[in-house]
């Protein structure tokens, strides 16, 4: 079952010398502990062009500590990112499969150049599709405080969007509904066969990440 926390990382420098002041009396801190030592062990996993990372998206895989497990942190802006944790279970290094929306994040930017999508980042897109089935929360809760253009939060929330015939066509490959993909790629102007590559391409990066580490 996964788990979904909201991280907000902000750094402070003191000067050379300075105390730490005591924590204890601030109205938001709820409880203060002396250092901890623990052991972590965390593999990161992306493409040799770094895809992942350019999108302020990252994937590892975390052992030991309290947080064990596979994490998902994507970007929502003045420093705070979307976790979302996921039990090591027993597929080793493998990727699971809740985060196949990655197939779709790499599928929808491979069309990206063929199609017009205005500002959106069609990888954003894909990659946050699935999220309220991953969640098993609305939408409308995943993407509270994430920043996102209109265009890409309306298809999101399944309202009218400039992308709407692009996510069909993600759908449409998805469930393998072809007559609706060749209806989608008349209307896109897209050979079927670039569709076609396109989405093999995004299952042979999914398989890259799966075997990295």
């Amino acid at each position: 079952m996964s788990v979904a926390a909201r991280e907000t990382e902000t750094k402070y420098e003191l000067p050379a010398g300075a105390a730490l002041p005591s924590l204890d009396e601030l109205p938001q801190v709820g409880a203060t502990a002396g250092a901890d030592e623990q052991q972590l062990e965390a593999e990161y996993y992306d493409t040799d062009d770094l895809r992942l990372i350019r999108a302020g998206v990252t994937l590892r895989r975390r052992r030991g500590g309290d947080d064990a497990g596979w994490h998902l942190k994507l970007p929502e802006g003045a420093g705070t990112r979307l976790e979302i944790r996921l039990p090591l279970g027993r597929g080793g290094r493998q990727v699971p499969r809740e985060l196949s929306a990655l197939v779709r994040a790499r599928y929808c930017e491979l069309l990206g150049p063929k199609i017009p999508h205005g500002e959106s980042d069609l990888f954003i897109v894909g990659l946050l599709s699935l999220m309220d089935v991953i969640l098993e929360i609305p939408m409308g809760v995943v993407l509270e405080g994430i920043s996102l253009d209109s265009e890409t939060r309306a298809v999101l929330l399944g309202q009218k969007s400039q992308l709407d015939l692009v996510y069909q066509l993600m759908l449409a490959q998805e469930s393998a509904d072809w007559t609706k993909l060749s209806e989608l790629c008349i209307k896109l102007k897209l050979p079927e066969s670039l569709v076609t590559e396109c989405h093999w391409k995004a299952m042979e990066w999914a398989r890259e990440m799966t075997a990295g580490g």
